[in-house]
């Protein structure tokens, strides 16, 4: 598949990586454009994979609007909320921007750009490209009517350019 894509992946075992003095057990992490996935991260492929995957499209034409839609919409403010135990919707953001910023050696604080493009992308690896599909169709049926054409053009996008660029590999399992 990476080949395919024109990106390079390496699985290595990432458990004990030293990072601000304290070993940490990433998933997975880009360097020099190359995806790095834990052998040991509990779905290196159907999680790890797809968030990786999205920070290269972070600088695709339609990329902003998409991440104005999914913002935007009921399924990413539940998972947010979900995933740090709060009902705030602003305070669940800073927690997930801070505990990035905690866990990431390129960014410094909550109002870095990177730490909302990290959020973005567990939200992708976990909730958009599912087995079944009920993920996309979810976030595309709850996004603002006047997100919804733009962020079903990018997924539309990058759906046809993965199709492309995999063509011919008939048994593709993720």
């Amino acid at each position: 598949i990476c080949d395919k894509l024109g990106r390079t992946v390496v699985f290595e075992d990432l458990r004990e990586m030293y990072y601000k003095g304290e070993i940490i057990s990433p998933d997975g992490y880009i360097e020099n454009g190359v995806i790095h996935l834990n052998t040991y991260a509990e779905n290196p492929i159907g999680f790890v994979f797809k968030h990786e995957l999205t920070h290269f499209v972070e600088k695709a034409s339609g990329y902003l609007e998409f991440v104005r839609g999914v913002k935007n919409s009921n399924v990413y403010k539940k998972w947010l909320c979900e995933k740090m135990g709060e009902s705030d919707v602003k305070i669940a953001e800073y927690k997930y921007k801070q505990m990035v910023a905690n866990t990431h050696s390129d960014i410094y604080s909550v109002s870095d750009p990177k730490a909302e493009a990290e959020m973005i992308a567990d939200f992708v690896g976990e909730m958009l490209f599912t087995e079944n599909g009920s993920g996309m169709v979810s976030l595309v049926s709850d996004v603002e009517v006047k997100h919804r054409n733009k962020v079903v053009q990018f997924m539309l996008d990058l759906i046809s350019y993965l199709k492309k660029k995999l063509s011919g590999m008939n048994s593709l399992t993720l």
